[in-house]
């Protein structure tokens, strides 16, 4: 609940500082006294929109303060606490907003900054705002449907709803984007495929090129090759008189010298050397014609095969190594496309599926729509009557959006709360034809609509601070004293705040605030204290006959009298 709120020269306040109890406060004063700046600080300091000139020293800053307590049994509040990582040690929730001369502003939670958003969440789940303005709120669709699931307490069911909804609209999505991202990639896919066929029939090898070059080189000259074979092993091996022959007798003669002189010596050494190097090359040079041979066949294929490879290679731009890389790479892509087909057709089912169930809880919440409805309206009907509508007649129309097609997943014919629409019809007279709220209420009437709707909800709903501004004009009388006993009896569940106008309203409160506009520096400037039971009387009085007389005190003291 609402504890305490602090305003510094904010419209008509220069600084004031409120405390509030639980159950039913009232506010009241004269007409024009700036009752409702209090509504507009206490909606500002929790996020609401800075509209016109709020400042009533427009070279000082605005600073609105509001503290919270008893808010830990709110499941919501738990959640938005935990997600923020908002300290509660104590129990307690401050916001502070700082308004600047300039217009720019600041909000904290507990002391540390925070945003307009994050604010609102919160005031989502703290506060009730009741006034001729947001009256009109009811004739919004989306609320006629959630006050009927508050009723027939259907959230945690429309949660359950909801969760799947989003999960299909964003399964239907991601299947879209999917075929969509297959079609633009299938003629990738087949030239893959024609490429892998290709390059995989031409059966690469990473050192295939470079010994194809060394045999077509061998090939290509075999001719020679084995001619200079021919001729080498002739002269140095066959031939009368050969070089080999030359060496030995040049080495053995030398041998008879080599002791007279160093020189000869290494002479005689060396040609040892190359007598052992020639008998080492006959022994190699021998197999030269039984390895080289001419085969023109051979030299066709090996021709063939190395222009294979030069066309692959200038196709693609690519040399044999990063062909084989790129085999890799198309295989490795085809793979993701194949497993992407499959999980698009496993998206499928999922959303077959999850339609299916969506379906069937959308069916059960219209079922329990149209049961609660009966019981709803006439709850309704009986509590107008309390206040003065006692002809009224109240209908909720539960309608289906569209009739639904098991193997559909068009989630056009879905929305949020399900497969329904719900409207509210309301007629005021005998003999006056049933229609919709925004065609057949008055202004009042709405009001009071708005009030027992609360009111049978209020046991219903997590407790929140209600404020209700001004919700009592155009009333009097005993609607005035009926009104006033609905938002009594409200209170035992929600703490009220309430500005009126009505002393039958301000003579229920449980707590009596009256404001005050006064001169302050040449300025209007407005005061708030909170009244004493000699205090309250008179302000009743002043509020049934304008003048503070006997009489008027004696029927304040009646109204009192009255709890």
């Amino acid at each position: 609940m609402l504890t305490e709120l602090k305003i510094e020269n904010f419209v008509l306040v220069d600084k004031i500082n409120v405390s509030f109890d639980d159950k039913l406060t009232v506010l009241s004063g004269e007409t024009g006294a700036g009752k409702s700046v209090l509504v507009g600080a206490i909606n500002l300091v929790l996020g609401g929109q800075v509209r016109g000139n709020i400042f009533l020293d427009n070279s000082k800053s605005v600073l609105l303060e509001a503290s919270f307590t008893r808010l830990e049994y709110i499941p919501e509040f738990n959640e938005l606490i935990s997600k923020y990582e908002i300290d509660m040690s104590d129990g307690e929730l401050f916001f502070r907003r700082d308004i600047k001369p300039d217009g720019k502003s600041s909000i904290f939670i507990n002391g540390r900054k925070s945003t307009n958003s994050i604010v609102k969440e919160f005031r989502s789940i703290l506060l009730d705002f009741h006034s001729q303005r947001d009256q009109q709120l009811l004739f919004d669709e989306e609320v006629q449907i959630n006050f009927l699931d508050e009723y027939a307490e259907l959230l945690d069911l429309r949660s359950e709803f909801n969760e799947k909804y989003q999960k299909l609209q964003y399964l239907i999505i991601e299947a879209k984007r999917q075929k969509e991202e297959i079609k633009r990639l299938q003629d990738k896919k087949l030239l893959y495929e024609y490429q892998i066929n290709e390059l995989e029939t031409a059966n690469l090898s990473i050192n295939e090129e470079s010994d194809l070059d060394n045999e077509y080189q061998v090939l290509l000259n075999a001719k020679e090759i084995l001619g200079l074979f021919e001729t080498f092993n002739q002269e140095f091996f066959e031939n009368e008189n050969t070089i080999y022959d030359k060496i030995k007798y040049y080495q053995k003669s030398f041998e008879e010298f080599k002791n007279s002189s160093k020189l000869i010596d290494n002479v005689c050494e060396n040609l040892i050397t190359c007598s052992t190097a020639l008998e080492d090359v006959m022994q190699t040079i021998r197999f030269i014609d039984q390895e080289i041979v001419i085969d023109e066949k051979r030299l066709d294929t090996v021709e063939a095969r190395i222009k294979v490879l030069f066309d692959l290679k200038t196709k693609y731009r690519k040399d044999i190594s990063e062909l084989m890389n790129y085999i890799l790479e198309m295989k490795e892509f085809i793979r993701n496309f194949n497993q992407n087909i499959k999980k698009n057709d496993n998206i499928d089912k999922e959303i077959k599926s999850i339609n299916l169930e969506c379906i069937r809880i959308a069916e059960l919440l219209s079922v329990k729509r149209k049961q609660s409805a009966i019981n709803f309206e006439k709850l309704i009907v009986n509590n107008l009557k309390d206040l003065a509508i006692k002809d009224a007649t109240f209908k909720i129309i539960v309608d289906k959006i569209s009739s639904f097609d098991l193997n559909s997943v068009d989630i056009s014919k879905f929305n949020n709360f399900g497969c329904d629409r719900v409207s509210f019809q309301f007629s005021a007279n005998k003999g006056m034809q049933i229609q919709d709220l925004k065609f057949s209420i008055s202004g009042g009437e709405l009001s009071r609509l708005l009030l027992v709707i609360k009111s049978i909800l209020a046991n219903k709903l997590p407790e929140k601070t209600v404020v209700f501004d001004e919700i009592d004009t155009g009333i009097g009388g005993n609607t005035a004293n009926m009104l006033g006993q609905f938002i009594r009896e409200l209170s035992n569940n929600q703490q009220i705040i309430c500005i009126t106008h009505l002393p039958q309203i301000a003579s229920l409160g449980h707590n009596h605030f009256k404001i005050e506009k006064k001169l302050y520096l040449n300025k209007n400037s407005i005061t708030i204290a909170k009244l004493n039971e000699e205090d309250r009387i008179i302000e009743i009085a002043r509020m049934l006959s304008g003048d503070i007389t006997e009489v008027s005190k004696k029927h304040a003291i009646e109204l009192l009298n009255k709890l």
